[in-house]
């Protein structure tokens, strides 16, 4: 009888130990899930937090004067973009309240050359003062080269900042 009552406990504490790691498991699958949806709820972050490795010498953009949306894939492949940005690995981490703006706005409030940042899109009111983070997005036109620093960027965005002869650097 004493067998038995050992052989139960043992069983007993082996199923506990199994439903315990479904449960961590099933947890582990929710919460990735879940980052993956949060992530799709707009442009899918496609600048990756270190420079990629590019097999294939790197070709420079050709510079233009003015570029949209539209036409920047024809004009710069994802790869040679993706090799051009600056990743800021000195920039601190930064978590909070996500915000978005279109080059066509940075574009007709910054002059040529200037440094567009967190700070200065917030001293000339184009975001709200809570942001903690910004991701430029392509909209409009650019029509001249601006450095631009932000946490996040579409791929257009980087396309048409670099091709007008600009800058790209992500923040963390």
């Amino acid at each position: 009888m004493k067998t038995l009552m050992v052989i139960f406990l043992v069983l007993a504490t082996i199923f506990s130990i199994g439903t315990l790691l479904f449960v961590a498991v099933d947890f582990i699958i929710e919460k990735k899930q879940k980052k993956e949806e949060e992530s799709e709820d707009g442009e899918a972050e496609i600048v990756p937090e270190v420079i990629p490795v590019v097999s294939a010498p790197v070709v420079l953009p050709q510079i233009v004067s003015h570029v949209d949306a539209e036409e920047v894939d024809e004009m710069l492949s994802d790869e040679n973009a993706m090799a051009l940005v600056i990743i800021d690995e000195k920039s601190p981490v930064t978590e909070g309240y996500k915000t978005y703006i279109n080059v066509d706005v940075i574009d007709a409030c910054f002059e040529s050359g200037e440094t567009v940042t967190l700070e200065t899109l917030k001293e000339k009111g184009l975001i709200t003062q809570k942001a903690k983070r910004v991701k430029i997005l392509a909209h409009g036109t650019l029509t001249k080269p601006l450095t631009v620093k932000a946490h996040s960027f579409s791929i257009q965005a980087i396309k048409m900042i670099e091709l007008t002869g600009g800058t790209v650097i992500k923040l963390r």
